[in-house]
């Protein structure tokens, strides 16, 4: 399902159903913008959509583990780039559980816009990385 071209379209992409369920109505509550949300599983399922030309994202909130123990399913690097090559125009939010900042450096190196740890704090950090991201020129 594509959405409206007026709307801004954000995807989450999350093997964590309930989370990302949760991350989907915090970013909600906290955009003032007419914006769909949509949640996938995997990174496969977003080129899918992608490359069908179904999906337009203007950001992606990506698992910085995304289904770690999937042996199909590609690592950050990999799925940042394939973004860029595919979407170069989408920005990209990585969230993980690794506080480590030099894990931060090394997504924002490949090209993350922003990097964000789950913390008790996750889902407003999250949701202002979104914000950022769509309004660049406010951060």
């Amino acid at each position: 399902m594509e959405p409206s071209k007026n709307k801004l379209s954000i995807v989450i992409i999350a093997d964590n159903p309930l989370f990302a369920e949760m991350l989907k109505k915090s970013i909600t509550a906290g955009l003032e913008e007419d914006t769909a949300i949509q949640a996938m599983n995997t990174s496969e399922a977003f080129f899918k959509e992608v490359e069908s030309g179904r999906l337009q994202a203007d950001v992606v909130v990506i698992d910085y583990e995304l289904n770690k123990s999937r042996e199909e399913e590609q690592g950050c690097k990999t799925v940042i780039d394939r973004i860029r090559r595919l979407s170069p125009e989408t920005a990209i939010v990585i969230i993980s559980d690794e506080k480590d900042m030099q894990e931060a450096s090394k997504a924002l190196q490949y090209g993350a816009n922003e990097y964000v740890t789950k913390d008790k704090f996750a889902f407003s950090h999250i949701t202002n990385a979104v914000k950022s991201c769509l309004n660049p020129s406010k951060s």
